[in-house]
């Protein structure tokens, strides 16, 4: 079967049986964002007059940003490049942390989600999937059982 057929069996079954009428919250709310591929938000103060154009580039550079088609390492130095222009003009400017988009970044790359019975490991996913809309994203025993065979073989870095 391939993951398409697999991913559209999951997600009717899962439509059937989360339908409710309450709302979970995660203990991180950002962090189904970063999984969609959003990125941590520019935040701007009243003291930006003498950067408005540098500003207006990195917003520009900023929204372009995506999670499937961006280089990333690229991405994330000419982030660096622009926010340095800015410390230039105005040095206690703060809108953006570079730490926060990186590690944003990061979490996009890979997501291996475990625990006990119960606790929405499945429902997350169904949350995910609704908001991403992508067809990479399959849940099944077997799949999961090639994964952890490969994750078992993989020599991991030190």
């Amino acid at each position: 079967m391939d993951y398409k057929a697999l991913n559209e069996n999951q997600r009717k079954r899962m439509l059937q049986i989360s339908k409710n009428d309450f709302l979970m919250e995660w203990e991180n709310p950002d962090f189904l964002d970063a999984l969609i591929g959003k990125l941590p938000p520019i935040h701007h103060d009243r003291n930006e007059e003498n950067i408005k154009t540098e500003l207006a580039e990195l917003n520009k550079y900023y929204s372009q940003f995506d999670f499937f088609a961006t280089d990333r390492a690229k991405f994330i130095q000419q982030i660096k490049v622009l926010i340095n222009v800015i410390h230039n003009k105005n040095a206690n400017w703060y809108g953006l942390d570079l730490y926060r988009v990186e590690e944003c970044i990061r979490q996009q790359e890979f997501c291996l989600i475990s625990g006990e019975g119960g606790i929405g490991k499945s429902y997350f996913i169904k949350c995910l999937d609704l908001n991403v809309m992508v067809f990479h994203i399959c849940v099944s025993m077997e799949n999961l059982k090639r994964i952890c065979r490969m994750l078992m073989s993989t020599k991991l870095p030190k």
